[in-house]
């Protein structure tokens, strides 16, 4: 599922990955999208009126707001599976803002900010951190952001789409050297062994 801009007009694309088959639907058009508890969920940014509101997966209509949360802007959105809750960064206030989708209530935590964030199923969070000539990727708190330990030094390279592989127990992602070299990039979280592959440029990856 995503958005697709088709001739000026924002549409809410469905494809299934079986056969290519493609539905799509005139929508709203949202900034993020995150699915949590088998549901859609959407950043809508109106000014000062910003929120997370659920959408109808199939046609990508809204259905109801969970959470109004005024003029701030809220990015990284990643959902942690054991406790129900969506996990992102408010980028306004440069702090973690987290939303328990069963009863909608919320947390907030001033912590350093990072390009990226990355959950397991298991809870583990990760994070992204640009810091010039020696960027890492670090492991948080899911509780309240601080950061736990580094997991691997990158230097000056730039990591983005960062995800998390269950089934290998490593961080994935486009790792950017040059403005022209994208790597694909391995890196296991037990022990920051890494490694890296060329391949295409990419915008976007999903699991």
């Amino acid at each position: 599922m995503g958005e697709v801009n088709e001739d000026n007009t924002k549409k809410f694309y469905r494809i299934k990955v079986s056969d290519g088959t493609i539905s799509k639907y005139n929508y709203n058009g949202y900034d993020d999208f995150i699915i949590g508890g088998n549901k859609l969920y959407a950043f809508k940014y109106n000014n000062n009126n910003n929120s997370i509101v659920e959408l109808d997966p199939t046609t990508g209509t809204e259905i109801t707001i969970l959470k109004s949360v005024g003029i701030n802007y809220l990015k990284n959105f990643v959902f942690s599976q054991n406790t129900n809750t969506i996990i992102c960064e408010n980028n306004t206030t440069k702090s973690l803002y987290k939303i328990n989708i069963t009863n909608g209530n919320t947390e907030s935590f001033n912590y350093y900010g990072y390009d990226n964030l990355a959950i397991s199923k298991n809870g583990q969070l990760y994070g992204f951190k640009y810091t010039t000539n020696n960027n890492q990727i670090v492991e948080l708190h899911t509780s309240n952001g601080n950061e736990i330990k580094m997991i691997k030094s990158i230097g000056s390279k730039y990591l983005k789409s960062m995800l998390y592989l269950n089934s290998t127990n490593e961080i994935v992602g486009d790792l950017i050297t040059d403005s022209s070299t994208c790597n694909y990039f391995k890196c296991k979280v037990s022990d920051g062994i890494s490694n890296e592959n060329t391949f295409g440029k990419y915008d976007y990856f999903i699991f």
